[in-house]
């Protein structure tokens, strides 16, 4: 039964499909049965609205790699409250997160980290507080809407539904005979330009452009263009220009 769930945990952003799942409505679906919400917001803190307290999400995990634009090999967890109460104590050693939390509170880790890149994460962190968080989730929404509206002009197909689209990585669906070849192979070795692929049991079925942390309309605009030229060699009819204009319109 319902009341039976006592955790709910997914994924906010799911960068493999460019899907971007309902936040909010499962938020509030946990609050009706008490049930602990878990998200990992890996690809969308930092570059989507994640307002953790508001949506009284007990656990967000998050990477370094990602919107936070740092290297990876860290994971940045909040707990809540609750979350922790029904912490039962662990018989690992290194994952304890309660141990965690514990030094945490004297601003020092339980076991010996990886100091250079708390370092780079802090850095990274520094240059994300300049732009402004609000404002780097606007430039990356910006970002994520000049791309689709580019995947529009060029006469190509989102993965997901629009309303679900990530905008922190678009997908996009191959146009018929025409295969990661033709598309992510050209850009790679042609312009040095290096789009992901679908994953397994859909590859070769759509590619994907990542639109998070640091990327600029530069980049966009950079490959947007030689994605019109690959498409053109491969056949596809379109206006020779149009994914550029497109992009231009929102810079």
């Amino acid at each position: 039964s319902k009341e039976d769930i006592k955790v709910v945990a997914f994924t906010h952003n799911e960068t493999s499909t460019g899907l971007t799942n309902p936040l909010p409505e499962i938020s509030r679906l946990c609050q009706k049965y008490g049930a602990l919400l878990v998200v990992d917001g890996i690809t969308s803190v930092g570059g989507i609205d994640v307002p953790v307290d508001k949506l009284k999400i007990d656990i967000c995990i998050t990477g370094s790699q990602k919107c936070i634009a740092a290297p990876a090999g860290l994971a940045l967890v909040s707990v809540s409250e609750r979350a922790l109460e029904a912490m039962h104590e662990k018989k690992t050693y290194y994952l304890d997160l309660k141990k965690h939390v514990v030094k945490l509170r004297d601003g020092q880790t339980p076991y010996t980290p990886a100091v250079h890149l708390h370092l780079a994460l802090l850095e990274a962190l520094r240059i994300l507080k300049e732009e402004g968080l609000e404002n780097r989730i606007k430039r990356t929404a910006r970002i994520a809407e000049a791309c689709r509206a580019a995947v529009d002009a060029l006469n190509l197909e989102l993965l997901p539904e629009r309303k679900y689209a990530s905008n922190t990585v678009t997908a996009i669906k191959y146009p018929p005979g025409i295969s990661d070849k033709d598309i992510r192979g050209r850009l790679k070795s042609e312009y040095g330009i290096v789009l992901a692929g679908a994953q397994a049991p859909h590859k070769g079925e759509f590619f994907r452009i990542g639109h998070m942390g640091l990327v600029q309309f530069r980049e966009l605009l950079a490959t947007i263009g030689a994605l019109e030229v690959a498409l053109a060699k491969a056949g596809w009819e379109f206006e020779r220009g149009a994914g550029v204009a497109a992009v231009e319109e929102y810079m």
